[in-house]
């Protein structure tokens, strides 16, 4: 009998051990690849315009490997080969087909071939050439026989859940709503996507308010003055069960809408003197093709690869530029003197409604993707020092930073002795890989307890040499260090402080980006990620966050806390409404002198005019910046200047333990934090502000980014035992059955001994 239970036992641990083994097969994401595209083997190789032409297909993959996946060809006169049109595959799965029937554009008749397949990011042709372009290995020809093939039929009522689709909206801006008739819609139908193609991309797009009045909205990536097409529609049931349905199965309209160009630079280039001081003017004379609000720009210093870029804006009355005030807009920091240049300009128009501002254009001397234009104008002017430079002999020499790991994976947390009595609000570190000519820029965590930063997830494999420093100290003063000798204003340090960046990625549930390093790619990464993702984008370098990023967190349990200096906008994308492209700037002032009727003590909170947010947003504010409120329960008001009153926003609050006052906006204008209250004749009655702060009280916790770094974020023992994966849960299942399964046999042995006995 125990041999029994030792053979039940042996069984039981290997069902556990295949069970793993195919739960982790099962889990491995599968890219698709085209492995096979031929005539199915009972298809003809000349159709009429009203067949369909069968394929024979491989991608590597099943059905249950990919959640959207929409595979369109396009084919080819073989003796004119401006004579093409691209098809979307139907029944992907089952029995793939296409049809040409409804096709926008005439095909004459004649020998076609297919040149091209598009799948997901992937593009297979034996038609064009390019670095991202895969040879398609497959000669597929067939021949049309009919004189035309027109799309003027009617359409077929689909399963009476979707008659047809039809874009009432011919030109729209990016982030701007298309609308959509989908004609005779079910209302078993709970959500509806499409997938427009158009000068080479191939974008997914959620339709909303999909029963009353349907839209959707132009994704921030497409090109202006192309056109776009929609090739697929998904319907998803109120169950769960989807039905994908081509557009020669629906359109009976227009199915095509036209991306708007939007405000370009004509021309621009600074006038007068370029030789200035912190106390001087820059003068740029701008010209648009159309009228904008305002232009925004980051500088950078020419001679200094590492260190950091200024945000500044300039309106199109005066086209001057205080470089004092960078320093007010980057929150009481400083710039050295230097020689620098203008790498990105932002151009801004009113929004949709009309009181809030959009940004319409993006010029940048280092495009990361399409939706960029490449700055070609040279604009470079040298910041002056005002007073004599202090000499290097008589500076404080700064201690060796060391690093407690020699090596660390991606999201991985590095700390930081930092070798100083001294208090800090603020240090970044900038780290050069020379050879993959790559900078990671982080910014120090827990300064004056136990320093540490985490790997950000665009950082490549290599080794990285500390190069360059900034510290601001708790008065606000900022230091420059770099490792490359001495510049004027920048301070010297001699140390070795290096770290090796393995190309492994640790499971921490957190993701740190750099702004100014975020690429279509990186968004496409964001959204694909599971929910109770954390991420962390940098914009120091640039306060301008696309509205890509929003969109790929929508609806989603996913979390980003964008940091600017010491505000940190935390946004969750369950609570998005709208993808739109913002600007997180902020500046921060004593209350000016009109205000002091109304309140004593306080400052003035000026955000970026964005009018609505894409979503109900927690504002982070350190306490250090705020030191006429002396961390005393604090008073917030949204001051609407066309009212000339006040609306309570949150009442009472006080530090949290990291040292931020928190509070909720769904809006951006300015805004006052008091000691006091105001006096009631100033107050508004309008409690919509005041109500988005009371009623979301248990969202705080799992919103608070110091809550989240010292648990989640964390690669503690203690923080990784708390995880328990879905192969954790399997494991203690199966060690469960194990344990019931030798109870039983023993319980089966026992009464079996008894019975032996008598």
């Amino acid at each position: 009998m125990k041999k029994k239970v030792s053979i039940a036992i042996i069984a039981i641990l290997f069902l556990i051990i295949i069970s793993l083994f195919l739960t982790n097969k099962a889990n491995a994401k599968v890219e698709p690849e085209l492995k096979k595209l031929a005539l199915a083997e009972n298809q003809s190789s000349t159709i009429k315009a009203d067949d369909k032409l069968y394929l024979d297909l491989d991608f590597g993959v099943t059905k249950e490997d990919v959640e959207l996946f929409f595979p369109s060809i396009s084919i080819r006169n073989i003796e004119n080969k401006t004579e093409s049109a691209i098809v979307y595959i139907s029944d992907v799965w089952e029995n793939p087909y296409v049809k040409f029937t409804n096709m926008s554009n005439k095909l004459k008749a004649g020998k076609y071939y297919i040149s091209d397949l598009f799948m997901d990011n992937k593009h297979y042709s034996n038609y064009s050439t390019g670095p991202d372009v895969l040879p398609l290995d497959f000669n597929v020809e067939f021949t049309l026989v009919d004189d035309a093939i027109e799309g003027n039929g009617p359409v077929n009522q689909i399963d009476s859940v979707l008659d047809g689709i039809d874009i009432t909206t011919t030109e729209a801006k990016r982030n701007e709503r298309v609308y959509v008739a989908l004609n005779g819609l079910s209302n078993s139908i709970d959500q509806v996507k499409g997938y427009i193609g158009g000068a080479g991309q191939y974008i997914t797009v959620p339709f909303y308010d999909i029963h009353t009045n349907p839209y959707f909205i132009m994704p921030s990536n497409v090109i202006a003055g192309e056109e776009y097409g929609m090739g697929v529609i998904e319907l998803i049931y109120s169950d769960g069960t989807k039905k994908t349905l081509g557009m020669q199965q629906l359109s009976n309209g227009n199915i095509k809408v036209k991306v708007k160009e939007s405000a370009v630079i004509v021309s621009i280039r600074l006038v007068g003197n370029t030789e200035v001081t912190s106390e001087d003017t820059l003068n740029f004379d701008l010209k648009t093709s159309q009228e904008i609000i305002f232009a925004s720009m980051i500088i950078r210093e020419k001679n200094n690869e590492y260190g950091q870029g200024y945000y500044l804006s300039i309106t199109e009355e005066d086209q001057q530029v205080e470089i004092s005030e960078i320093a007010r807009l980057a929150i009481d920091s400083t710039i050295h003197p230097g020689d620098y240049y203008i790498s990105d300009i932002y151009l801004w128009q009113n929004g949709a409604n009309g009181n809030s501002s959009e940004c319409v254009a993006h010029y940048s001397k280092n495009p990361v993707d399409e939706a960029e234009k490449y700055l070609q104008f040279d604009l470079e002017f040298t910041i002056k020092s005002t007073t004599n430079q202090e000499n290097s002999e008589n500076q404080a020499s700064l201690s060796p930073i060391t690093l407690k790991s020699e090596t660390a994976k991606i999201n991985d947390k590095v700390y930081v002795d930092l070798n100083s009595n001294e208090k800090y609000s603020q240090v970044m570190l900038s780290f050069t890989n020379n050879e993959a000519d790559h900078t990671m820029i982080v910014y120090l965590k827990d300064l004056n307890t136990n320093p540490y930063f985490i790997v950000p997830f665009t950082t490549v494999k290599g080794t990285y040499d500390l190069k360059y420093m900034i510290f601001k100290n708790q008065d606000g003063e900022k230091v420059h260090y770099r490792k490359d000798g001495e510049l004027e204003g920048i301070r010297h340090f001699d140390f070795d402080c290096t770290i090796k960046i393995e190309k492994e990625k640790s499971d921490s549930g957190l993701l740190v980006l750099e702004n100014d390093k975020i690429t279509n790619d990186i968004i496409q990464k964001i959204a694909e990620q599971e929910e109770n993702i954390f991420i962390e984008i940098y914009a120091e370098n640039n306060p301008v966050i696309d509205s890509s990023v929003f969109e790929a967190i929508k609806g989603a349990n996913k979390t980003i806390s964008i940091i600017y200096y010491n505000v940190e906008w935390i946004f969750n994308g369950r609570n998005i409404v709208e993808a739109k492209t913002i600007d997180v700037s902020v500046s921060i002032s004593y209350l000016a002198n009109e205000l002091d009727n109304v309140s004593n003590d306080g400052i003035m909170i000026d955000f970026a005019n964005n009018g609505n947010l894409p979503g109900k947003c927690l504002i982070r504010i350190k306490s250090d910046d705020l030191k006429i409120l002396d961390n005393k329960n604090t008073n917030v008001y949204y001051f609407n200047e066309m009212e000339n009153n006040f609306n309570k926003v949150a009442m009472q609050i006080i530090a949290s333990g990291d040292g931020y006052y928190e509070f909720y906006i769904n809006h951006n204008s300015k805004y006052i934090m008091t000691l006091g209250e105001i006096n009631p004749e100033y107050v508004s009655s309008d409690m919509s502000d005041l109500e988005l702060n009371s009623s979301t009280p248990s969202e705080t916790t799992s919103l608070n980014s110091a809550t989240y770094s010292s648990t989640t974020a964390s690669t503690d023992d203690t923080n990784e035992e708390s995880k328990i994966s879905k192969k954790m849960v399997l494991v203690i299942l199966m060690v469960f059955v194990i344990v019931c399964t030798i109870l039983v046999v023993a319980i089966e042995t026992r009464k079996q001994d008894k019975k032996s006995e008598k």
